[in-house]
């Protein structure tokens, strides 16, 4: 009888959690223009890239991460994608969230090896 109460009353709590990206996995991204995955901090995956296809999604990012030369969004369990990249000497965007944004403040860790690395947890944009 005492476990069916602590779900009641953890189900009754649960309107007012902080629901986030990394608990709900509603952020997807979307490819701009074919792109490989890389890894998280933005090197090549030695031949194990996926590609995505112009128009091509995946979900759930829960990641943004930065550092002196890129930023990446990564995906629960899976790929980490490059939000930009150099063609023809000129940065342009290659993958854009459709339906999330980075929170403003980074998470700092002191375990990083660069000390320019930041990880953004990321936010669902609700429609209105």
């Amino acid at each position: 009888m005492k476990a069916k109460a602590v779900v009641l009353t953890l189900m009754a709590m649960m309107p007012f959690a902080n629901v986030n990206a990394e608990d709900n996995g509603n952020c997807t991204l979307i490819a701009l223009t074919s792109v490989s995955s890389v890894q998280m901090d933005g090197s090549s995956n030695d031949g194990f890239s996926v590609k995505l296809k112009k128009g091509q999604t995946d979900a759930p990012v829960t990641q943004y991460w930065t550092n002196k030369t890129i930023d990446v969004y990564c995906v629960h369990g899976g790929e980490c994608w490059p939000r930009n990249a150099v063609v023809n000497g000129k940065k342009i965007e290659v993958t854009r969230l459709t339906n999330c944004k980075a929170k403003a403040t980074p998470e700092k860790h002191e375990s990083f090896d660069d000390p320019t690395q930041n990880m953004y947890r990321l936010i669902e944009i609700h429609k209105k």
